[in-house]
């Protein structure tokens, strides 16, 4: 997208691309406005994959909780009805 006028590789329309440009989804946080997980390669080190592997377990705990939580949440109202 050369001129950023969202319409795409040569002209052809704005849903051609790789969705690299700053597009509708920009929402200000830069090309593709962050909604779109972009993996920045392999860690350069064993450190920086352990910190990332501790940080994606912790995120999916979190998930884990939120939806065990909604499940009890769930039952309680079956059982109420």
């Amino acid at each position: 997208m050369p001129g950023f006028d969202r319409t795409g590789p040569r002209g052809a329309g704005a849903t051609t691309g790789r969705g690299r440009g700053w597009g509708r989804r920009q929402g200000g946080f830069g090309p593709g406005g962050g909604a779109v997980r972009v993996d920045a390669g392999a860690p350069s080190s064993p450190e920086e994959e352990r910190l990332a592997l501790k940080g994606e377990r912790n995120r999916l705990k979190a998930e884990l909780a939120r939806t065990e939580e909604r499940l009890r949440d769930l039952g309680r109202e079956l059982r109420e009805e």
